[in-house]
């Protein structure tokens, strides 16, 4: 495949992703250089031989450049079939997110692995991807791990009885492993990763694949660094191996500063038999006999435990739409549930993780919480959740609005017992509607909180 690359001073034809089997490296393209693919996704990684590589350097287009290194979707373990359906949601307690009307609604989370197809339970949930195996749109999963992960983070039970951990969130699939390409350049992650962020603004990424290396992985590291630094959170999978010695070996992305890693365990909470161990275990989900959609059927992986923890993140940022990484990590391991050696090892990290107490510790600080809109059949809905020991008596004032002006409003008192929920539904008659709530029904101000909603 050809590609473009447009300088101040001249451009260059040159030929990328089809090199022949040399020894190739991967170069990451410094800002005198733009180059777009056919559908305007942004390349700033591309892959040449060892013959190309003085071209480039004499041009001065090279920000960094390292011998290239490929990926692995984890491998996945038939399960003993024994587990009952999304047993894994009650056993990460999920109940409480839901309750609150929390369940990731229209974050964006990017699944890079092998696309996605659209199943019944998903196709709602599923938005317009890149294939960066192939550069074009085609999204479809030939390998089906990629559609396994997206149900896990967001299925639907529309056709089935399977319901994502956070099944208001959106799926955008960023495809970058096929039957053709089963171990594909670091140099598509690394664009795909980008992409992510900057094509598709998504808040979370989630990476259910891998590779150790013996040399400075720069190019995933630079582009895992450069997704944080714009605010996204960025989830991996720990490996997966039944080689004791290999189980300790580090995986990369998941290995990286600031990733989320993610183990397995099973359903009586005991590392998984596959599941790496060191350092780069964060926390651990369950793994084995996990329900999804498409072509598998119960399988079991970190692949599959990491989606989980994607999902969290797609439900803490719909509690707070500012959360950064860091917040979220913080979070997250700190509320984890504790298993093997008291606090932190390398089976399973902080532990557990716990969606009820990360829920808790991202409220601690809110006594009122309206939970983000959710749409059925012409109707919208948000919870209200009185996160206080008191009596919550206020009033529900709804309405359309332009600007600050809001127009043919109504107002409605609710009585929210202590640590309890109201769920409020509207039928609107416009795409721009606000939900508000004051604390003292008599007075304009002071205004508690409010929400929004924008079609």
């Amino acid at each position: 495949m050809k590609k473009t690359l447009i300088l101040s001073s001249f451009i260059l034809i040159l030929a990328v992703f089809g090199v022949k089997a040399e020894d190739k490296y991967i170069i990451k393209l410094n800002d005198s250089v733009n180059t777009l693919s056919a559908d305007n996704i942004t390349i700033k990684y591309i892959t040449v031989t060892e013959d190309e590589l003085p071209e480039y350097l004499e041009a001065g287009v090279v920000e960094f450049y390292e011998p290239e290194y490929t990926v692995e979707l984890f491998d996945t373990y038939e399960s003993t079939g024994t587990s009952a359906p999304s047993w894994n949601n009650e056993m990460i307690k999920i109940s409480k997110a839901w309750d609150l009307g929390c369940f990731g609604n229209d974050v964006k989370v990017a699944v890079i692995d092998s696309g996605v197809n659209a199943h019944d339970d998903l196709k709602d949930n599923l938005l317009p991807g890149y294939n960066f195996a192939s550069n074009n749109t085609d999204v479809s999963d030939n390998i089906g791990h990629g559609t396994y992960v997206s149900g896990i983070i967001a299925a639907k039970a529309n056709g089935s009885y399977i319901d994502g951990v956070a099944n208001h969130a959106k799926i955008v699939p960023l495809k970058c492993f096929d039957t053709t390409k089963p171990s594909p350049s670091a140099a598509l992650v690394g664009n795909a990763i980008r992409s992510a962020v900057d094509d598709f603004g998504c808040k979370v990424i989630n990476m259910s694949f891998g590779g150790g290396s013996t040399w400075a992985n720069q190019t995933l590291a630079d582009a895992v660094n450069y997704a944080i630094s714009k605010n996204c959170i960025v989830v991996a999978a720990v490996g997966n191996s039944k080689i004791e010695s290999i189980r300790k070996t580090l995986m990369f992305p998941a290995a990286y500063d600031n990733v989320v890693g993610v183990g397995a365990v099973d359903a009586n909470s005991v590392v998984s038999y596959f599941s790496h161990y060191n350092a780069s275990v964060d926390v651990v989900a369950p793994g084995e006999g996990i329900e999804s959609i498409g072509t598998y059927s119960e399988d079991s992986g970190t692949s599959f435990s990491a989606p989980q923890v994607s999902a969290l993140a797609a439900i803490a940022a719909c509690i707070d739409k500012d959360i950064t990484p860091q917040k979220f990590s913080v979070a997250l391991t700190s509320t984890c549930t504790d298993l093997g050696t008291t606090g932190r090892d390398n089976y399973y990290g902080y532990g557990l993780v716990n969606a009820e107490a990360l829920v808790d510790k991202l409220l601690e600080n809110t006594e009122v919480f309206i939970s983000p809109f959710s749409e059925n059949n012409g109707e919208i809905s948000s919870t209200v959740y009185n996160n206080t020991e008191n009596l919550l008596q206020a009033s529900a004032i709804t309405g359309e609005y332009e600007s600050t002006l809001l127009k043919n409003s109504s107002s409605n008192n609710i009585i929210i017992g202590a640590k309890q929920t109201q769920k409020l539904t509207f039928t609107p008659s416009t795409d721009k509607f606000k939900l508000m709530i004051w604390n003292n029904a008599s007075k304009i101000s002071p205004l508690a909180l409010y929400r929004e909603y924008l079609k």
